[in-house]
């Protein structure tokens, strides 16, 4: 019998059209586009997870282990004191890492059928590196499940493509914007700290950045790869330089006269590469010697090296004529990389209240000052490795607004008749957007969202309502599943409403298979806060700082709970304290506000000459 793996609709759809007797076979539905296409067609099917138990990911952590471990020594092309694979360190990782499980996975489901043939896609251009959201395409997924199935000895039926699978939208998210300018003139002398960023931590910075136009004489830059409108009419209004990268730099013509250097180094990192992978045992065989993802690496080797070298020349030039006091930032770029090579004081902010459990991002980063929300935070990043030295506590932009609510935020209501339930909910696959091995069973996790619309329809005049996450989550699956129902009963799903106000209106607050940073924000603002986390067997909980919450396995208990806390005002408050007291160990701290921190932590670095107050 045959087995195939489909990422998405698009896969059920060819495959039904070029090779239907695939799908009487067995089905390997590797994402949840797939997973619906196949439940409307009534077709069987397994899920990763099907082949998955939550012991076996330490052997995937080990199979993870030994593939960074050969990149890291392999994989190098040193320029101008620069690695070009070592820039945005994290990207690399984590494509490895989807690799790894896509790896993983194939093969327990080979082990678990015993296939007579392996169906899959002649897909053979792309590359792995992460998309902007809402892209899912994994255009090394095929390649994976041909190159085990070969290395297993079992035939191969390959199927061609109807239509392009890939196209890098990453490569072409930061375009030529607006006219030239000529910050010289513009900053007329004046010191400037500058922020770079994109998306939504644009906005996070602001508060930063009205600080230091307050309270000091510094100029401040903000440059950006990636905005929306909304986003840019509120950074203009108030008042700094705000240019996209394109307007304050110049394609490096030494980079031009140095494109053979380049060329040169990547051949030769490339020889080196390649002879390694030859000879690569284990795991990281099964990974670095697949013929069928050179494409990825003839990528990477290729023109992706190239702009990062033109990256690595365009911001050297650009340091050399305007050199900031400071870089902030809340991800690695390519200009916080050079930066940090021309020895520029550099600050990182946190991305979000929860993001200091994420070991492997923070170790990532090159050597600049990580700035923690909390003292928690601060050792949180210390226990994995990062020396304290470069950990200055800053708080957490983001959540400023949150904690300016708190006081002004209303008490639980004294009698609750219908009772309002906030769940906080994110993506529970996305496999093309995983950082790392996959933390939640999403096979079960969308049992456990059947059973809260069975629970909605069990308590009708509980009401709920959905803050998804703002990029990444399956907005589709709810909707799916409560299509049948009259839409005055449906789910209320809070696409664009302010979470601090969904939270203040909420009687509870449930936040389902995630670790959101929103736990701590909801349960600053006095509401009880309780984690179902049942398919969460890649999570210690502990490990992120969660565990004094209220923490539920089932829906079963989920609904127990809220039944007696809406019984029972004394018992609600009693898990509000509880909830409230976690985010207060969680922080290690009673909350503050970041501005002042922020400016401490900035004076720290560039010194007190140019922090004299503004008249």
């Amino acid at each position: 019998m045959t087995l195939t793996v489909l990422l998405d609709g698009c896969d059920v759809a060819e495959v039904a059209a070029t090779f239907p007797a695939a799908l009487s076979g067995h089905v390997l539905a590797y994402d949840l586009p797939a997973c619906f296409a196949l439940q409307d067609r009534s077709i069987e099917f397994t899920t990763p997870w099907d082949d998955v138990s939550p012991e076996d990911l330490a052997a995937a952590q080990r199979f993870d282990d030994e593939v960074q471990a050969f990149w890291r020594v392999h994989a190098r092309i040193p320029l101008r004191g620069m690695d070009l694979l070592g820039m945005a360190r994290h990207r690399h990782i984590a494509c490895l890492t989807r690799m790894v499980w896509a790896a993983f996975t194939i093969r327990r489901a080979i082990e678990r059928f015993a296939p007579t043939e392996i169906v899959c896609f002649d897909d053979h251009t792309g590359h792995g590196l992460e998309q902007p959201p809402g892209m899912g395409a994994m255009p090394l997924l095929q390649p994976i499940v041909r190159g085990m199935a070969e290395n297993m000895g079992i035939p191969v039926r390959l199927l061609p493509r109807a239509r392009t699978t890939f196209t890098d939208r990453a490569a072409h998210a930061s375009r030529d914007q607006g006219e030239r300018v000529d910050l010289t003139t513009r900053l007329d002398g004046r010191p400037f700290v500058l922020f770079a960023g994109s998306g939504n931590d644009l906005l996070r910075q602001l508060p930063l950045i009205r600080t230091i136009c307050r309270q000091t004489d510094l100029a401040v830059v903000q440059l950006y790869r990636a905005a929306g409108d909304d986003a840019l009419h509120q950074l203009r209004d108030a008042g700094h330089h705000v240019y996209h990268e394109s307007q304050v730099t110049n394609p490096s013509r030494d980079c031009k006269g140095a494109e053979e250097e380049v060329a040169a180094k990547s051949r030769n990192a490339r020889a080196e590469f390649d002879n390694a992978s030859v000879r690569a045992t284990g795991c990281a065989r099964t990974i670095f010697a697949n013929p069928h993802i050179m494409h990825h690496w003839d990528f990477l080797f290729g023109d992706y090296a190239r702009r990062m070298a033109a990256h690595v020349a365009t911001w050297q030039e650009y340091f050399d004529k305007h050199r900031p006091e400071l870089i902030v930032a809340n991800y690695p770029t390519p200009l916080l990389e050079v930066g940090a090579q021309r020895d520029i004081p550099s600050l990182v902010l946190s991305h979000g209240i929860m993001s200091c459990g994420d070991a492997r991002w923070y170790s990532s980063l090159p050597e600049v000052t990580l700035g923690a929300p909390s003292p928690a935070a601060r050792n949180r990043l210390v226990r994995i490795g990062i020396p304290e030295k470069r950990i200055a506590i800053t708080g957490d932009p983001g959540m400023d607004a949150t904690l300016q609510t708190t006081n002004a935020c209303a008490r639980a209501r004294d009698s609750i008749k219908k009772p309002r339930i906030l769940l906080i909910t994110s993506a529970i696959a996305a496999p093309a957007h995983q950082g790392d091995l996959p933390a939640i069973n999403w096979a079960g996790a969308l049992r456990t969202f059947d059973e809260l619309n069975d629970l909605a329809r069990r308590q009708p005049h509980w009401q709920f309502t959905i803050k998804p996450h703002p990029r990444y989550d399956q907005v589709d699956l709810y909707e799916r599943l409560q299509a049948d129902l009259p839409e005055a009963q449906r789910w209320h799903i809070a696409n664009e409403e302010n979470l601090v106000e969904l939270v203040a209106s909420a009687d509870a607050v449930v936040v389902v298979n995630n670790r959101s940073s929103a736990i701590v924000e909801a349960s600053l603002l006095s509401r009880p806060v309780f984690l179902l986390c049942g398919d969460m067997p890649g999570i210690d909980l502990a490990a992120w700082g969660l565990e004094h919450w209220p923490r539920l396995d089932t829906v079963a208990g989920l609904e127990q709970e809220l039944t007696s806390a809406f019984a029972h005002p004394e018992y609600l408050a009693d898990r509000a304290a509880q909830s409230q007291r976690a985010a207060e160990v969680f922080l290690g701290e009673n909350p503050k506000v970041s501005d002042e921190r922020c400016l401490t932590t900035i004076q720290q670095l560039i010194g007190n000459a140019t922090l004299v107050p503004s008249a």
